[in-house]
Parts: C-alpha cells; sequence; structure tokens
C-alpha cells in the first residue's frame, strides 16, 4: 500500500483500556472530552505520511486517525473545523489564514516539527548526476526551454527516447508550492505536459520505471530503481541532500515541516505535539528520513487576519 494511500486509520492497542475506563470511572460521561481516551484526527501532508505513522504507532495517550491527501488538503479540513492536526510542508497561506477566521473566528497556530529535503529523482541507469537550479526551471518551467536529455549532454543507455519525461506532485501538494517557489519563481509555474502525481510513493515508481523520466518529491520516499541527483547551488557547488547539508543551509531545496492547530490546541492535542517535539517523536521522525529540530526549536503562530 502506497504511504498516501485512502485515509489510513492507525487506531493503537487501546480500546480494551478505553472499555475498562469507561467502566470503572463512574464520573466518565461522553460529553467530557477529558475523561476518556482521546481520538485526535490528522490529515495532509504525503511528504510526513512516514513519520505520521510511525508516531501514531507509538503515541499511546490518544487514538490517531492519520491520512494524507496532500497539505492543501489538510489545510481545508483544518479550516472547516473537521480535523484536530493538519500536517503541512508549507506554511499556510494569507487566504487560509483569513478562511479560518472568518469560517470559525480562529487563527492557526503552526508547529515546527522537522525539516525535508525535496529531493529530484531520476531512473538509476539515467548517467546524469548532478543538476543546477535554473537547468530544473528549464525543465519543468512552462517555458519549456530544456525537452531533451541531450540538451544537458546525456545520452540515456538503450533505446530510452530522448525527450524528457517530466513527473511533478499535484497542485495540492506542498511540495509542489516549495518547488515552485525556489526553483520556478517568476518563471510561470509548471509546463502544462508535465505528468501530475497526488502521491509521492506513486511519482517514485513511475520514475523508476521510466528511463527517460524525472521528478521531485521528499527525500524519504527514495528506492533502489531511481537515483537522487546532486542540486547545484549559486555556489556552483552540487550537494546531495544529507543531514549535514540539510543543517549548514546549503543544500536550496529544503523545507520545515508543520503541525497547524485551529488557535491555541486542547490539552490532548497539545500533549501529542509536545510528545511529537520531545527526544522521543524526533528520534522516530529522524529514522523516518527526516531532520529533527535543534533542541528547543518548534513553534510559531500565525500572524491574524485583517478582520475588518
Amino acid at each position: 500500500m502506497s504511504p498516501s494511500a485512502a485515509p489510513s486509520r492507525i487506531l493503537l492497542p487501546l480500546v480494551a483500556t478505553a472499555a475498562l475506563a469507561s467502566i470503572t470511572c463512574t464520573s466518565c460521561t461522553p460529553s467530557d472530552p477529558e475523561a476518556a481516551i482521546p481520538a485526535l484526527h490528522i490529515k495532509g501532508s504525503d511528504t510526513m505520511l512516514p513519520a505520521a505513522r510511525a508516531w501514531a504507532e507509538t503515541f499511546d495517550k490518544a487514538l490517531l486517525d492519520v491520512a494524507g491527501g496532500g497539505s492543501s488538503t489538510g489545510i481545508e479540513d483544518l479550516v472547516r473545523g473537521a480535523i484536530d492536526v493538519a500536517n503541512t510542508s508549507r506554511r499556510l497561506k494569507p487566504a487560509e489564514v483569513e478562511a479560518a477566521w472568518v469560517n470559525r473566528r480562529k487563527i492557526p497556530m503552526a508547529f515546527t516539527v522537522g525539516f525535508d529535503a525535496i529531493a529530484v529523482y531520476v531512473h538509476k541507469n539515467n548517467p546524469l548526476d548532478e543538476i543546477a537550479l535554473e537547468q530544473l526551471a528549464g525543465i519543468f518551467g512552462a517555458r519549456k526551454e530544456l525537452a531533451r536529455w541531450s540538451q544537458l549532454g546525456v545520452v540515456l543507455p538503450g533505446a530510452a527516447p530522448d525527450a524528457i519525461i517530466k513527473v511533478r506532485r499535484s497542485d495540492v501538494s506542498g511540495t509542489a508550492d516549495v518547488f515552485d517557489s525556489i526553483v520556478l519563481g517568476e518563471s510561470g509555474g509548471f509546463a502544462p505536459d508535465c505528468i501530475k502525481i497526488v502521491e509521492s510513493h506513486d511519482l517514485v515508481t513511475l520514475v523508476g520505471h521510466l528511463e527517460s523520466a524525472i521528478g521531485f518529491c521528499g527525500f524519504s520516499f527514495r528506492t533502489a530503481d531511481v537515483k537522487i541527483l546532486k542540486i547545484r547551488g549559486e555556489d556552483g557547488i552540487a550537494r546531495l541532500p544529507t543531514a549535514q547539508s540539510l543543517r549548514e543551509g546549503t543544500y536550496p531545496l529544503v523545507r520545515p515541516l508543520y503541525m497547524y492547530t485551529l488557535g491555541t490546541p486542547r490539552r490532548a492535542v497539545r500533549e501529542y505535539i509536545d510528545w511529537v517535539l520531545s527526544p522521543q517523536g524526533q528520534a522516530i521522525l529522524e529514522k523516518a528520513g527526516f531532520l529533527p529540530l535543534e533542541p528547543g526549536a518548534g513553534e510559531t503562530t500565525s500572524p491574524p487576519p485583517d478582520a475588518g
């Protein structure tokens, strides 16, 4: 099953404990959200699913319902009050913050929980090892300045076609939004002939099957069928996404990972976020392929929109 398959429910094995609590605690009522074991609904970033699922398998103070679908999908559900936490690989846009204020009279609160690299993938047999940001813009940008591998001096093995097959994340993806901002900038957005893929796992799988393909998504989705390219930044040095290059800020395609709540989180949600930010939660994040926070980092708040 792919990491962002339709909402996957990871309910921790505490049902028996919850049932026992409902029998032995005579003062508990269904209307008291803090009396029984709470259920938390978490949705959003496909990139963050490996970590979100690993957290859900370990956290033992709540029943966690975890789903992907993309950062924008999680944000939409948070703004309308349908979930407790939106996992996102981008910050909320001003219009989304304003919608939360208009709809719920609450300001979303952002918690930075780690960092991720956007990796650029090609087929494992592609002889290319590195690429510059401006070349990525030429491939994925609307101007389509680079349409063939031979324009990059690349000769693909066998009978693989020379035309570059461009694969990108869908429009609901925070990854696509960040890539657009960092790589494409003012170049007019993505080329219309890009293949848009909803799930990161499916994107990497497709690139691993097509020798002429190039695509991008989170670093943690790498497989043996693809190669991650080094990226040349403004200093002209090509670097792979590593813990060192991410911490130093020398790898250009790095972005924070967030958990958003609608206003100040209730106690059960706050306990979960605090645990994610704890050494145990950060160790799980790192094991899932992400860069953990420096000790003491972790919380920001979105500015209130103009209520007038």
